[in-house]
């Protein structure tokens, strides 16, 4: 999809957007190869906010948009989940996303996939909740194909939160063995990584690792769902 990443970063910011992951959205949002219209119906797995699906109603309006909640998001407060009246879009907590809910045409998701315990059980789901041709991107830096994933892994275990390590091959076969056709490459950085002197050193150690990390470890997939029903 063709962005004007300058227009839209402004744009965004307008409009209240602003967020530490706008860098990897856009990304993501540039890498679709599929059309968005008005009756493109649209999904966010693992949610925790209305800034991604905002943006993306801001690039390309859609005709609705679901954002599924994972239990560890849930409880952020109603401001946290604030948005306009003119935005079509809701949530709902993922136990209560079921597969009766009717398939959309595209999903998505951020930085979900180490969160949860099984991938197949993730690629089943996601199967189900998307039309045949319908696709489902995901972007992945924290893998374990990424030489600085200990980090990240120490620091989620110091605040008590679970993280599964899973390898670039290991997302891949599982979505290939549920009927996807997988596709990925490097997720493109479209705007400056910030430095801030606190959360460089505690997340990345140094300014050349941060780069290292988040632009050539960076993975977007594509999950495209093929079959007849």
């Amino acid at each position: 999809m063709s962005i004007c990443s300058t227009d839209l970063l402004l744009r965004a910011h307008s409009q209240g957007l602003a967020d530490g992951f706008i860098n990897f959205w856009v990304g993501l949002i540039g890498s679709l190869v599929d059309p968005v219209g008005p009756e493109t119906t649209v999904l966010e797995f693992g949610a925790t906010g209305s800034k991604f699906l905002r943006l993306l109603y801001l690039v390309a309006p859609y005709k609705r948009a679901t954002g599924v909640v994972l239990a560890e998001d849930a409880d952020g407060g109603d401001h946290k989940w604030a948005s306009p009246p003119t935005w079509p879009g809701s949530f709902v907590p993922e136990a209560e996303a079921g597969e009766s809910a009717q398939p959309v045409d595209l999903a998505f998701s951020t930085e979900v996939l180490g969160l949860l315990p099984d991938l197949r059980t993730h690629a089943a789901t996601m199967s189900a909740r998307i039309r045949p041709g319908g696709c489902y991107y995901t972007s992945l830096g924290w893998h374990s194909d990424n030489p600085h994933l200990e980090r990240h892994v120490s620091i989620r275990r110091s605040r008590g939160l679970p993280f599964y390590s899973y390898s670039l091959d290991d997302v891949a076969h599982a979505f290939h063995d549920a009927g996807f056709e997988v596709g990925f490459k490097r997720l493109k950085i479209p705007y400056f990584l910030m430095f801030d002197p606190v959360v460089t050193a505690k997340r990345f150690g140094t300014v050349a690792s941060m780069i290292t990390c988040l632009e050539d470890h960076r993975v977007v997939f594509s999950f495209r769902r093929l079959g007849g029903s």
